[in-house]
């Protein structure tokens, strides 16, 4: 079971990088409304 969930689990990071990888760079600064921070500042936690 551990090694299946650890298997998804960097499934879906490499997948979530290569989305944020696809984000045009004059997005990464741009702060929605509800928001407090910028994608450039989410994307660490991500990563």
């Amino acid at each position: 079971m551990s090694n299946a969930l650890l298997s998804t689990a960097k499934s879906v990071r490499q997948m979530v990088i290569q989305q944020v990888q696809s984000i045009p760079e004059e997005l990464f600064d741009v702060q929605p409304e509800p928001f407090n921070n910028t994608m450039r500042c989410r994307q660490y936690d991500i990563l």
